[in-house]
């Protein structure tokens, strides 16, 4: 059975970066968690990782683009995204202050209307819904893992599954996350991303690219 795994990078990220436990773990081989994950009669054929460097942080850019170089020796393909930088506005008599404390207490001090810059990830989720279906259609796939717990993505899976009844999706939840409507949307095929797939999913701790480059584990992603 022809397997491919299609990875919200963010989602993953973000379920390591959450908590301080698992901050090991983000030297992640992604291509050695899918061959943890496959049952026995399944070959993977892709393994595609989405995502987008960050543009306003060097040091999280440099991580980001020395850990795409070391998936991509290992047989995964990077689909990038980008960052785009964004005004916005905040009302708070539209969107109420729940809590800020200890930073504030007195919402009465904060205005009306805060008018911010900010970035916002654009094209991942499209990028991968847009791969998700083009797959079914050139039958890459019989069996689609679709690592996230975003629902967003549903309705590429809904458009593929009812083009090819005959192929399996199947969501696989990034650590400590639920993704209910990416469960239901899958028949409730289901794989929870526990500590052990993670641990045995690592990276090595220096990953040979040629023999005039190797990639160390960033420092803070050691513990």
């Amino acid at each position: 059975m022809k397997s491919v795994f299609f990875i919200d990078g963010f989602n993953m990220y973000h379920a390591l970066d959450n908590c301080d436990d698992y901050h090991k773990y983000k030297w992640l081989d992604l291509k050695l968690l899918a061959e943890n994950i496959i049952s026995n009669d399944e070959s993977i054929e892709e393994v595609l990782y989405f995502t987008a460097y960050c543009t306003w942080d060097r040091g999280k850019k440099m991580r980001h683009k020395q850990y795409v170089e070391a998936l991509t020796a290992r047989g995964v393909q990077t689909v990038m995204g980008k960052f785009s930088p964004v005004t916005k506005k905040f009302n708070k008599n539209v969107m109420p202050i729940i809590d800020m404390a200890p930073v504030v207490t007195d919402f009465s001090i904060i205005p009306d209307e805060i008018v911010y810059k900010t970035n916002e990830e654009k094209r991942t989720d499209v990028n991968m819904a847009t791969k998700i279906v083009d797959y079914a259609y050139q039958n890459k796939y019989d069996h689609a893992y679709i690592v996230t717990a975003d629902g967003d993505i549903a309705p590429a899976i809904e458009t593929a599954r009812k083009r090819f009844p005959e192929k399996k999706f199947t969501a696989v939840l990034p650590i400590g996350l639920s993704g209910q409507y990416m469960c239901k949307i899958c028949d409730f095929n289901v794989v929870k991303i526990d500590e052990d797939h993670l641990k045995k999913s690592q990276l090595p701790d220096l990953v040979v690219i040629s023999t005039n480059r190797k990639l160390s584990r960033p420092p803070s992603w050691s513990s």
